[in-house]
C-alpha cells in the first residue's frame, strides 16, 4: 500500500515536471517590435501575431497610420490601440503610445511602413517613418 502511495507520487511529480517543460517550451503567439526595429527584418511564423507599438502624442494631432503593406502576406487587425503614458492621471499634452497588431495571411514577404502624421495634411512629408521588413514563414 505504501509503495502504490509512493509510486503514484513519483509519477505525479514527474507528470508536473513534463508538462511544466512542455509548457515553457511552447512558442509565443505575439512578436512585439518597437522603435528599436526600426529598419531591420522580422521574422514571425503564420501562426504568431505581429504587435507593432510606437511613441505617439495625439494631442498635437499627430498619430501613426499605415503607409505600405501587402495585405496578400500581411493584415492589419482593426485600429491602432491608443495607451496613455500616465495612467491615471489624465496629463494634457501628455503623449503615450499607439499599437497596431497584423496577422500573417500566408508565407511570404513584405514592408510594413508606418507615418507619423496629421490625417489631414495630406500633401505634407511625415515627420516620422517606421519600417520593417516581414518575413513570414
Amino acid at each position: 500500500m505504501i509503495k502504490r502511495i509512493f509510486v503514484r507520487a513519483i509519477l505525479g511529480v514527474v507528470m508536473t515536471a513534463v508538462l511544466a517543460l512542455a509548457g515553457g517550451c511552447t512558442q509565443s503567439n505575439k512578436v512585439n517590435v518597437g522603435d528599436e526595429r526600426n529598419g531591420q527584418e522580422v521574422t514571425i511564423k503564420q501562426d504568431q501575431l505581429l504587435t507593432v507599438k510606437l511613441e505617439s502624442n495625439p494631442t498635437t494631432g499627430y498619430g501613426w497610420e499605415i503607409a505600405a503593406c501587402d495585405e496578400a502576406v500581411l493584415q492589419a487587425q482593426g485600429e491602432a490601440v491608443y495607451e496613455q503614458a500616465s495612467q491615471g492621471q489624465n496629463l494634457v499634452g501628455g503623449g503615450g503610445w499607439q499599437t497596431f497588431q497584423f496577422k500573417p495571411v500566408k508565407a511570404g514577404e513584405t514592408p510594413l511602413k508606418l507615418v507619423y502624421r496629421r490625417a489631414w495634411e495630406k500633401d505634407v512629408e511625415p515627420i516620422k517613418d517606421y519600417e520593417v521588413l516581414v518575413n513570414v514563414q
